[in-house]
């Protein structure tokens, strides 16, 4: 093949061949114009800067491709919603699982749901912990009382997991009901499971309410006086030494929720308190200075 020797360079020249192409030859002392056929053709030779950076690319690329696959992956097990527990009292509560069964999320789906789960934490907790607990607040809440009934309706994505969370659930929670309220009954149908519970007495008697003497032996589930009056002393920062008399002790039941109702002076103080008396949650207290007069 013929070439026309366009540029002429120290080191190279340019030709053009006859179909065209400028290709680039080792300069043999060549002069513009000149028609050679035998010239050493230079090979193109990518710069190590391309290269790399070509690398660079293709290892971002991957990079890029497995986070998005490791990412997708997390979100997958962790953070999306797989299986949920709506719970019904009145208030109705949506408790949202991961793949794993670990608590996600806990919604509440109507106005009375929103104020049960209000600051509630359910982070670390498992769904039997989330449920128990709350239906310990709905009760301390007013939304239990002596009788009523607690429905959980389970949505997973597959029976062998729905026939799984039933189980849990009815066998479970409805052991906590009993232990806190001294009776229930369970009925279960297909991942829809309802438990009846009732306030009983230690003999199985329904309880009416009203004023109970808390020596007379109350519920084994329910707080000692001693505890009682401990958390009542720790709360009001004082010791028992500092404690002139405890006038009043009595155990009542309001709304369906059994309370300790205790009144106490120190030397300048007089102090009233109304505790729940299964969970020794703090419900109301006052004090005021001691009339002298």
């Amino acid at each position: 093949m013929k070439y026309i020797v366009m540029e002429c360079h120290r080191s190279y020249a340019v030709l053009l061949d006859e179909n065209g192409k400028f290709v680039k030859a080792a300069n043999m002392n060549y002069v513009v114009g000149q028609t050679v056929t035998d010239p050493v053709i230079m090979k193109r030779q990518r710069s190590r800067t391309s290269t790399r950076a070509a690398w660079i690319q293709a290892f971002g690329a991957i990079a890029a491709c497995l986070i998005l696959v490791l990412g997708f992956g997390y979100y997958q097990n962790n953070l999306f919603c797989y299986s949920s527990i709506t719970m019904s009292i009145n208030p109705e509560v949506r408790i949202e699982l991961n793949r794993k069964g670990e608590v996600i999320d806990v919604v509440g789906t109507n106005d009375d749901g929103v104020k049960l789960v209000e600051n509630y934490d359910f982070h670390g907790k498992d769904k039997i912990t989330v449920a128990d607990e709350l239906i310990s607040r709905a009760r301390e809440m007013g939304y239990l009382t002596d009788a009523g009934d607690i429905s959980f309706d389970i949505n997973a994505p597959d029976q062998k997991l729905l026939e799984q969370y039933s189980s849990e659930i009815s066998r479970q929670v409805t052991e906590y009901l009993s232990n806190l309220f001294g009776g229930a009954d369970t009925n279960i149908s297909n991942g829809h499971i309802t438990i009846t519970v009732e306030i009983k007495k230690p003999d199985g008697n329904t309880d009416p309410g009203g004023s109970t003497n808390p020596n007379d032996s109350p519920s084994p589930n329910l707080l000692s006086i001693e505890e009682v009056k401990s958390i009542v002393l720790d709360h009001a920062k004082l010791n028992a030494a500092d404690v002139v008399s405890f006038s009043e002790i009595s155990l009542e039941t309001e709304n369906g929720v059994q309370i300790y109702e205790l009144e106490f002076t120190s030397a300048t103080l007089e102090y009233e308190y109304k505790i729940n008396a299964l969970t020794g949650a703090i419900i109301e207290f006052d004090s005021e200075e001691i009339d002298d007069d």
